[in-house]
């Protein structure tokens, strides 16, 4: 069984992130939330910030976001940054 989430980043000015993620955790406006292995399909807001470990580097990276979607579907998770708040 694959441990790894495929995570792509999406922005209006192409994709910052793409690859393979050991962990994953967001903010909506329920609270933090993690995304596992094969989590069922999910579509969220999302923001304040973005936090992954890649899975080849081990390395802990953070983003922080204004307000996006994530999208989880299998073992795949997109997230569109650039969206805006409106009031």
């Amino acid at each position: 069984m694959n441990t790894d989430i495929t995570l792509k980043i999406h922005s209006r000015a192409g994709t910052l992130f793409s690859g393979a993620v050991s962990s994953l955790s967001a903010i909506n406006k329920t609270g933090k939330f993690d995304i596992m292995p094969m989590h069922a399909n999910f579509i969220s807001l999302i923001q304040g910030k973005i936090t992954y470990k890649d899975a080849i580097s081990k390395q802990t990276h953070e983003i922080p976001i204004d307000q996006a979607i994530l999208r989880a579907s299998g073992n795949t998770v997109d997230i569109y940054l650039g969206l805006t708040r409106s009031n």
